[in-house]
């Protein structure tokens, strides 16, 4: 593990590297913590999760609740570490679901959703309250989680690397790039809380969320809007400077194609 943070009464995460997967950033495993029970959003790697687990464990805490922000392997694998917990996952998981256990790491058990989310539902835990509001377009199940009103988990709508720097918007193969932009727009309505990244360090100042979004927004809209640009090597290079994890724009630019062609 590489750091434990303390950022509220009951509300701790677990930060683990992910350099071993192959990828610049790391994880961030978010607890809310009542009494001897927790809910985590998000588990990490299978070896992330047994940390936490023993951590936990140790303290007399157990993991009642798992809610997943989307369906992905660095998110969701670390389940394996908690038979016990009940799976809360978006409506729209299936998909990749079926893509975790058949294609891309189906050494691990993963399991199927015990409830599903939609926009609006509620949870109650201990002395946290939980809303959620799905926000497609890095994945076609992605969620962001409202706490207390105070917090927000915006899911990998939000992306930084381990030195802070900004990760270019990812739009996997099951996600949209309007959804994302729209998801985005309803993050911008958030911009008075504190949002936990699941890579990266907390957003605290609402200036500092209000750029992290605008930033991603524009790079977007510009996949559509300035396609023909891209393709110049010069303009590329120019514009993906400032960006960690430029390697995804390649991915991105197909994503657009299907929306200018």
């Amino acid at each position: 593990m590489k750091a434990h943070r303390r950022l509220d009464s009951g509300i701790e995460q677990y930060i683990f590297s992910l350099e071993e997967h192959g990828l610049s950033f790391d994880i961030n495993i978010t607890t809310l913590i009542d009494g001897g029970e927790a809910l985590l959003i998000d588990a990490g790697y299978p070896e992330h999760g047994s940390v936490v687990k023993k951590m936990l464990d140790e303290r007399g805490i157990q993991v009642k609740r798992l809610v997943l922000s989307h369906y992905h392997p660095d998110h969701a694998a670390g389940m394996v570490a908690f038979p016990d917990a009940n799976i809360y996952c978006s409506e729209d998981y299936e998909i990749n679901f079926k893509n975790c256990s058949e294609l891309w790491d189906a050494e691990t058990a993963y399991r199927k959703a015990d409830y599903l989310l939609h926009t609006g539902d509620q949870m109650t835990f201990g002395a946290f309250e939980l809303t959620f509001h799905k926000t497609p377009g890095h994945s076609v199940c992605s969620l962001s989680v409202i706490i207390n009103g105070a917090y927000v988990h915006p899911g990998d709508l939000i992306m930084n690397d381990q030195h802070d720097q900004p990760a270019l918007p990812l739009i996997c193969k099951d996600g949209d790039i309007g959804e994302h932009l729209k998801s985005l727009e309803w993050l911008l309505s958030q911009s008075d809380k504190i949002f936990l990244l699941p890579h990266g360090n907390t957003l605290v100042s609402q200036e500092a969320i209000v750029h992290a979004i605008t930033i991603r927004a524009l790079y977007l809209k510009s996949l559509i809007e300035a396609y023909e640009l891209w393709h110049d090597k010069n303009y590329e290079a120019l514009k993906l400077e400032a960006w960690s994890c430029p390697q995804w724009h390649k991915a991105n630019m197909k994503m657009a194609q299907v929306r200018v062609l």
